[in-house]
């Protein structure tokens, strides 16, 4: 019964954030945490919530009282504590919580993403392209990882890397790339 209640709230709260405001998603996420129906998925989706609003103080206040003993749900967990740190402007925090998130979770592509994305922002070029191209590696069609890789690669003397990953993003027929092309 507690599985088909989890996946009722799941999709309710799927169902809220797509049609209601992030106030009403976020009303109904804490009605069912005072109530103490809110499971530790709920509560991920609340502190997800808190930091899309820019409540990033409540938001760590919700994941410092998680506690999880799978590596999916820890690393999720470092992520957003990450994302609460860079929305904090503690950059050094969140280059610390997504490393732990990487070695609680080397296949996690989000992982290597949000610390290459960190990397970039503080300009340190080289550990951005790393991690931007294990996430690409491990999520081929990630078009945020791809977004910033274009990024680095068009603003380095490198025009032949761009132009590479330009192909490799557009796939094996390379049809937008030879349209792009042609227009320059």
């Amino acid at each position: 019964m507690k599985s088909r209640r989890s996946l009722y709230a799941a999709l309710l709260l799927v169902f809220l954030s797509v049609e209601a405001t992030p106030a009403q998603t976020l009303q109904a996420l804490l009605a069912d945490v005072k109530a103490g129906r809110a499971t530790p998925e709920d509560k991920l989706l609340l502190a997800k919530t808190y930091i899309s609003a820019k409540s990033y103080v409540q938001a760590q206040a919700v994941l410092a009282a998680l506690t999880f003993s799978d590596a999916q749900h820890k690393v999720t967990q470092l992520i957003l504590q990450g994302l609460c740190a860079e929305g904090l402007v503690q950059n050094a925090r969140a280059a610390a919580l997504y490393a732990q998130a990487v070695q609680v979770s080397p296949t996690r592509p989000d992982a290597y993403l949000r610390r290459g994305v960190l990397a970039y922002l503080s300009g340190n070029t080289s550990d951005a392209r790393l991690m931007l191209q294990k996430s690409v590696s491990l999520a081929p069609n990630s078009p945020e990882a791809y977004y910033y890789l274009f990024r680095l690669a068009t603003t380095s003397a490198d025009r032949a890397s761009t132009l590479n990953l330009l192909l490799a993003c557009d796939g094996p027929d390379g049809a937008w790339s030879a349209k792009a092309l042609a227009h320059r």
